[in-house]
């Protein structure tokens, strides 16, 4: 049996309290990669990709879903996001619709997500821009003919998985993030700095991470070409006048040679001087010769995370950095006159009244610019299992 699949429908579930920047990044990526390969295989666009930050009504979230009766509905969730993904999810069904979830939630526990939703038909854990083509090209073709990685199915009553899923080795291959399918692009492009991702995976075992990351990325950090990551910034120049850039990257500082390369990529195309650049480090993967490449960059503010100033703290959540290591980070950054920020996560399992006063003290101490406080909310069974 086909499944017509125009127009597809990727969304990100409606979450009133929380921009979700990198899921929207990810949106993107995804949302132009289904639509490179229906070129090929319809021979026209049929993608549409919705983002429900902006909502705050579940008829909202929902009248997409009731507007276009998409033949393939895919959700990117977060824990925090399922249960507007169930609703969701449900309210496809309901319509006719294929659905299928992916991102950090489903990754995490793929078995328990496509069992607690009996109208979720599958799930794709991992990165998903060569699964969901390949998952809606064979929906086209009347079923799934071959194993497609990273795809958990139904059948004859049980959850299976179709094939490991597969890490993509060369993110150039990756396609720039098409923002134009995105309902809100409108809302973003009203922002002072459009959002990057250059890389993918993390080293670092981080628990309040950890094992998440290493299962949608593995452990091993990926780069894009210098060379693309300027041509992604040239083209969004170009197409929407913006000189202000994010970069999400978790460990953008990690590699000095890429570093170089990149501020090389970036003077060859005329995207320093006039631009701005916010990046996010570590504090034990931060110097002075970093510095001096994001200074000429076009860098200004640069964030770290520094969790607590309890160094009981940090080594309880596996950060692996000392209170030493971010004294030196924010001086240097003192030197070269970066603005700083510095990522508070408070609540940890081991944390005391006397680790917090000890996290507010260090604060004061550092002086960054700007402070968000994060709170640790355990949602899973908190054995340890990194």
């Amino acid at each position: 049996m086909r499944l017509h699949i125009e127009p597809a429908l990727l969304e990100v579930p409606l979450h009133p309290l929380f921009e979700r920047a990198g899921l929207v990044q990810h949106i993107g990526h995804l949302a132009a990669r289904v639509r490179l390969a229906q070129h090929i295989l319809l021979r026209e666009p049929a993608v549409r990709a919705h983002h429900q930050q902006f909502l705050h009504e579940r008829h909202a979230a929902e009248q997409p879903l009731e507007e276009e009766r998409p033949g393939l509905v895919g959700l990117s969730c977060l824990t925090d996001f399922m249960p507007t993904s169930v609703v969701l999810i449900r309210a496809a069904k309901e319509l006719g619709a294929a659905t299928v979830m992916g991102g950090p939630h489903p990754t995490i526990a793929p078995q328990a997500t496509m069992t607690s939703i009996p109208e979720l038909d599958y799930a794709l854990v991992g990165e998903a821009e060569k699964s969901l083509p390949a998952l809606a090209a064979s929906l086209e073709a009347g079923g799934l003919s071959a194993p497609i990685p990273g795809l958990y199915y139904r059948e004859g009553g049980e959850v299976r998985l179709s094939a490991p899923p597969e890490i993509i080795e060369d993110l150039d291959w990756v396609p720039i993030p098409d923002r134009e399918l995105l309902d809100v692009n409108r809302e973003y492009l009203r922002a002072r700095a459009i959002n990057l991702h250059a890389s993918r995976g993390c080293p670092f075992r981080c628990r309040f991470c950890q094992p998440t990351l290493e299962r949608m990325f593995g452990k091993k950090v990926r780069f894009m070409g210098p060379a693309r990551v300027a041509a992604e910034i040239e083209f969004y120049h170009q197409k929407y006048g913006f000189h202000d850039f994010f970069f999400h990257d978790d460990t953008f500082t990690i590699n000095k040679k890429w570093l170089a390369g990149l501020v090389e990529a970036l003077g060859r195309k005329d995207l320093v001087k006039g631009f701005r650049y916010v990046v996010n480090s570590r504090v034990d993967t931060f110097d002075e010769e970093r510095a001096a490449l994001l200074k000429e960059m076009g860098v200004y503010y640069v964030l770290f995370g520094l969790e607590s100033g309890s160094q009981a703290v940090l080594d309880s959540i596996a950060k692996g950095t000392t209170l030493e290591e971010a004294r030196q980070s924010f001086r240097i950054c003192r030197k070269f006159k970066f603005r700083t920020h510095a990522y508070v996560l408070l609540g940890a399992p081991s944390e005391t009244s006397q680790s917090l006063k000890a996290t507010e003290d260090f604060v004061a101490e550092l002086r960054p610019n700007t402070v968000p406080v994060s709170y640790t909310h355990l949602t899973l069974p908190t054995k340890r299992i990194v």
